[in-house]
């Protein structure tokens, strides 16, 4: 099949244009940034130039769109959420829709429901994001939704994505852990927060490229812990002596809320609230409609997290994969 790849360039985007080469399809790559694929068609392009994008789309015969590409929230992209977010989302669906594309499957966000209700989450509850990511994305789910009557789209909704080089905010834990420095929680970190592996997300993908289902579908890992027992088992694994501290009434909260607000630090609203909080998915929809499952745990995802901070001698090109040098973030985990 010909698989078209929106941010393909990208953490996620790379590591689906792999699996789909491996597996003997051809991949074309729509991103601003250069490709590292040496076996894709690379396509150096701005999702909101619907222009450009459309003399692409007559130049190749897509089968199935995977639409990649977003601004996140610690991005320093320029433009808004809701430009690249829903803007490059209609430029994408109304191509989709015009040149007669198979299928599209949209890559979402667990942040479209905001801080849940009841957990765990299913496909069907309601979506209250927080803050401007999760409603640029939530809208832009409401932009595919209206197709689906007449299309085929499926709408994929991962929780936060960890594994093998995947670094961005998580680059500030692994630091504090490095250097044996207290490890904040909320909540005494008695929440348990579901993450999902890069290999079973991109695997998950894959899937959804042979199914016809029509509609959304939740990924996450099955094994999950909380918080705390999430980062002590990292910190004796790793032979740190972090200690994890909880910081509900700490001053910093306060502090570190203010500087979010002023962008001097990489935190939005949503890691605020919902650092503390239990979430996590049902994924029985999403085993049963893609005959899939999840394979690793989360202790494994951030263990392989962590060692690729180790390793990590040069920054990669998606912020995912780049280490965060906040010092604000980075050494005030010594005043708690």
């Amino acid at each position: 099949m010909n698989i078209l790849i929106t941010g393909g360039s990208g953490y996620l985007g790379n590591k689906l244009s792999k699996k789909f080469i491996d597996n003997g399809h051809t991949v074309f790559n729509i991103d601003l940034v250069d490709s590292k694929q040496s076996n894709e068609t690379f396509f150096k392009c701005n999702i909101l130039d619907l222009k450009n994008l459309k003399e692409i789309f007559k130049k190749k015969n897509f089968d199935i769109i995977i639409h990649n590409a977003a601004k996140v929230p610690i991005s320093k992209l320029k433009g808004s959420f809701y430009n690249i977010n829903v803007l490059g989302t209609e430029n994408i669906l109304s191509l989709f829709n015009e040149f007669n594309i198979k299928k599209l499957i949209y890559i979402s966000s667990s942040a479209v429901y905001g801080i849940p209700k009841k957990i765990p989450i299913l496909e069907k509850d309601i979506r209250v994001p927080v803050e401007k990511y999760g409603f640029s994305k939530k809208i832009a789910e409401d932009k595919c939704i209206d197709l689906m009557e007449k299309k085929k789209i499926l709408i994929l909704r991962p929780r936060t994505i960890l594994g093998e080089n995947r670094l961005g905010i998580f680059s500030i834990l692994f630091h504090w852990i490095f250097l044996n420095m207290k490890v904040p929680v909320l909540n005494d970190g008695k929440n348990k927060y579901q993450f999902v592996d890069i290999r079973d997300f991109v695997n998950a993908t894959y899937a959804s490229a042979y199914s016809d289902y029509v509609g959304s579908l939740n990924i996450g890992s099955d094994s999950f812990f909380s918080i705390r027992e999430l980062l002590e088992n990292l910190i004796i694994n790793v032979g740190s002596t972090s200690k994890v501290k909880n910081i509900d009434q700490n001053y910093l909260i306060k502090i570190a809320q203010f500087f979010s607000k002023l962008n001097i630090i990489p935190l939005k609203k949503y890691h605020f609230e919902a650092y503390g909080k239990d979430i996590y998915f049902d994924t029985t929809l999403s085993k049963k409609i893609l005959n899939w499952s999840p394979n690793f745990s989360n202790n494994e995802s951030m263990l392989d997290s962590y060692r690729s901070y180790i390793k990590s001698d040069v920054n990669g090109s998606s912020i995912h994969t780049k280490k965060i040098n906040n010092l604000i973030l980075k050494y005030g985990s010594y005043l708690i």
